[in-house]
């Protein structure tokens, strides 16, 4: 039989900082821990260990930089980032998965761009601070630059 289910209650303080509770920190406590210009979030630990597993390979926060450029199909991202089309899918993969990004056919192409509207809580959270991280990380803005020029058309044709 599957283990029971865990949420997990977090205080994103207003200070920006994410504070985990464990559940029987706040068994029999209201749901709504909120005061001041605290808000509160149910989290399933499931779902934050697949955000931060996606998370935690250098390619794949290398994608969503990029992502952060333009919307791009496999065969730019795997110009740029120099690596086997299957491996840049299963990185796809595991971001789609986790909700960090969302793909849409054009034509022949799959376009891949950040998830605009994701119903998922921890990526709302989490999108808008990515884009602050790695500013002066020398691949990330030699990606960056690589992605302003890269074409898909001429790359595989139309």
């Amino acid at each position: 039989m599957r283990p029971k289910k865990e949420s997990y209650k977090a205080k994103v303080a207003s200070h920006g900082k994410i504070e985990f509770l464990k559940p029987l920190d706040f068994v029999g406590k209201q749901n709504d821990i909120s005061t001041n210009n605290e808000m509160s979030v149910r989290f399933d630990m499931r779902e934050i260990t697949r955000v931060f597993k996606a998370l935690s390979d250098s390619n794949r926060l290398r994608i969503l930089k990029m992502l952060e450029v333009k919307p791009l199909c496999v065969c730019e991202i795997t110009e740029v980032l120099r690596l086997a089309t299957s491996t840049v899918s299963k990185h796809l993969s595991i971001l789609r998965e986790a909700d960090l990004i969302s793909d849409s056919k054009e034509g022949k192409w799959v376009i891949y761009q950040l998830n605009p509207s994701t119903g998922n809580e921890q990526v709302n959270q989490l999108l808008p601070l990515i884009k602050k991280w790695l500013p002066e990380d020398e691949i990330v803005k030699q990606d960056l630059e690589k992605v302003k020029v890269v074409d898909r058309n001429i790359i595989c044709g139309t």
